[in-house]
Parts: structure tokens; sequence; C-alpha cells
């Protein structure tokens, strides 16, 4: 028989499992790409620093920052480059993306498609 904290330990062990293969299946149904990641977020006024990792981020582009469930979607509205507005941030660039709420550095950038 089990004892009362190896069937804790096994209940939290099927928890994370499960919750990492629904955001898979998530993902994959909401045809999510990763193009890039946080590396900063500046709360006074409301802007995170995005490297583009793969493609390109556009003016309109719908976007998931962080993990679907717990992360922010909003539309491009506004990015600069060195205080300059850019419509296109490509892979290889960082950018500064004005965001609704709160990010985190490290939070994973999905491009919204379909």
């Amino acid at each position: 028989m089990c004892d009362g904290g190896m069937v804790a330990i096994f209940k939290v062990a099927l928890y994370n499992y499960t919750k990492k293969a629904v955001k898979s299946f998530l993902k994959e149904v909401r045809n999510l790409k990763q193009v890039g990641k946080i590396t900063n977020y500046l709360d006074q006024i409301g802007v995170a620093v995005l490297e583009v990792t793969d493609g390109q981020v556009k003016e309109g582009d719908r976007l998931l920052i962080g993990e679907e469930g717990e992360g922010v979607e909003q539309i491009v509205a506004s990015m600069q480059i060195d205080h300059n507005a850019v419509e296109t941030v490509d892979a290889g660039q960082a950018c500064g993306l004005k965001v609704d709420k709160e990010v985190k550095a490290g939070d994973n950038v999905y491009l919204l498609e379909g």
C-alpha cells in the first residue's frame, strides 16, 4: 500500500504531466509558431523587449506572450528599434513592443496564425 505522501507525490506528477500535455495539444490546435522571447519588461511604460528568433513580427500580427491559458494575447500596435517606430522586425533583431498587460522576461512569444 502507498502512504499519503506517495499518493500526493503521484498526484502532483500526474497533474504536471497532464498540464504539459494539454499545453502541447493546444499549441498544435491553435497553430502557434514561436517567433521570439521577451528579454525585459519595463513596467513603468508598459513596454517589453522582444527578441525575434524566427521569422518576423509585423504590426497587426496577433501574438501570444507566455503560455497557453496563462499568457497575454494581443495585436501588435506599436514597435520601436532605437526609439524609431518600425512596422516589421525580423529574426535576429530586438525591439520595444508596447503591451497591454504585464509580461515577464523569459516569456516565449508565439504568432497566432489562422
